[in-house]
Order: C-alpha cells, then sequence, then structure tokens
C-alpha cells in the first residue's frame, strides 16, 4: 500500500512492495499491448503483402513454363496469326471515293439481271477503329480503320433480291449489309426498296489507292458520230459545192472516161 512519511518535517509518498508489483506488471502489460499494435500488427500486414505477391509471382512463372514448353506451337500461331491480319488489312480499300460506290452499284446491277439501281447515295464515314491505340506495336501506328455507308435504292423481284444479297456475300469485296428495305411495287410489279452497304477502307498504310475495275462497262465510242461519220467520210463535193456521194462520184469518173 502507498504511505505517507514525515522525515524532517516533510510530507512524502512510498508505495509498499505489492504495489510497486503491480505498476510493474501493468506497464509490462501496456509496452507489449503498444509493441503489439506498432510493431506486431504492421510486419504481419507486410508479410501477407509479400506472400501474396509471391503467390501471383508463382503463377505467373508456371505460366511462362507453360508457354516455354510450347514455345514452337506458340510462335507458328503467332505468326500465322500475323499473316492472317496482315493479308485482311491488304484487302480493305485504302479510301473509297464516289465513282468506287458508282461502280460497285454498276458491277452489282450487270451481275444480277432482275435489279434496276435506280439511285446510289453516301452517307458519312464514321471511325471504327484506331490501331496501336496503346502503343504496344509501333509498326501500325497512324492506322486506322473507317467505315462509309452506300445506299443502294433499286427495283428488282425477291428472286432478283436475294440473287443480288447472295452476291454481296459472295463476292471479294470487304462490304456487308446493314440494312435491307423493301416493299411491294403497286405501279410495276415486284419490289422496291433500298440496301445499306457498309463499305471500309484503311487509312494510314503505305498501299496506293487501286480504282474500282470497270470491266464490262461501256467507256465510250471510238466513233462518236457513228454511222454518220462514217457516210460523211464517203462523201465528196463536186465543182458546184454539191455533196455527192462517193458511188455517185466514182460512176460520173469512169462515164466521163469512157467519152
Amino acid at each position: 500500500m502507498a504511505t505517507n512519511n514525515n522525515n524532517n518535517g516533510k510530507k512524502g509518498f512510498t508505495l509498499d512492495e505489492s504495489a510497486t508489483k503491480l505498476l510493474l506488471v501493468v506497464g509490462g502489460l501496456l509496452l507489449v499491448f503498444l509493441a503489439y499494435q506498432l510493431g506486431y500488427r504492421k510486419f504481419n500486414a507486410k508479410i501477407e503483402d509479400v506472400n501474396t505477391q509471391i503467390t501471383a509471382l508463382s503463377e505467373e512463372i508456371n505460366s511462362l513454363l507453360v508457354i516455354q514448353q510450347d514455345e514452337e506451337d506458340y510462335t507458328l500461331r503467332t505468326s500465322t496469326m500475323k499473316d492472317e491480319i496482315d493479308q485482311m488489312l491488304a484487302d480493305i480499300e485504302v479510301q473509297v471515293p464516289p465513282q468506287d460506290r458508282v461502280m460497285f452499284a454498276v458491277a452489282m446491277e450487270s451481275g444480277t439481271d432482275e435489279i434496276e439501281i435506280k439511285n446510289v447515295s453516301a452517307g458519312p464515314d464514321v471511325l471504327l477503329y484506331t490501331m496501336n491505340a496503346a502503343g504496344t506495336n509501333p509498326t501500325d501506328g497512324g492506322k486506322a480503320l473507317y467505315n462509309t455507308v452506300t445506299s443502294l435504292t433499286s427495283h428488282t423481284t425477291y428472286a432478283g433480291l436475294k440473287d443480288a444479297l447472295q452476291a454481296l456475300l459472295d463476292s471479294n469485296d470487304k462490304v456487308s449489309i446493314s440494312e435491307a428495305s423493301f416493299a411491294r411495287d403497286k405501279e410495276r410489279g415486284g419490289i422496291t426498296g433500298s440496301i445499306a452497304v457498309n463499305m471500309f477502307y484503311l487509312i494510314g498504310s503505305d498501299r496506293e489507292y487501286t480504282p474500282y475495275p470497270i470491266s464490262g462497262v461501256p467507256t465510250g465510242n471510238e466513233n462518236a458520230f457513228g454511222e454518220a461519220a462514217n457516210k460523211m467520210a464517203t462523201m465528196n463535193v463536186d465543182e458546184s459545192g454539191e455533196i455527192v456521194d462517193a458511188g455517185d462520184a466514182e460512176q460520173d469518173n469512169e462515164t466521163e472516161n469512157e467519152e
């Protein structure tokens, strides 16, 4: 117990042995608690974080070991995939100018007997994908894939529409059909409507623009005046200024020679 002692007329405070032991025990417990809170818990949290990192690294190492075992297969598949991507990009046009839309419509019309395309209209160009956006493949930097819609207004039959759609699917053109809307034409018979065709092009490549082929499409006549020009070529002018046919002039010359 604590007691007060008066020595030389002064007051003092002393602890007996049991109180001193109790105070030491309480102080020791307090030190243990503080050490746990400030030291052990933080140390334990650090250990858990390290264990988590070790587990993640172990899983990554296992994955790399699996890849290493199949290195040849992965290399072959990567090379094959790259070749396929390069071929796919090579088949995409570098631009789709208005004349290509018209020639596409002409080719579609000439390839199907029962379709008559009356109007070709172009929609806005839409950015679909920017290559190398993350910067992981510098060789594709600056390349971007665009989509533009070409609407074809036409008159056809049910059979002609099916043939036209199938021809689009079978063609080598990188196109897709986003919409087809047709209704019965009461005046002419058959059906009238429009087909919305997605046409794609890739900018940023080093390839040059190749115009849409125009095979099978009339491009003009060597003689714009036809038979009239041919007839003019066989005409002559007599001494009086009259135009005479070459055959008549030749006959007159033979008559003069006989005389």
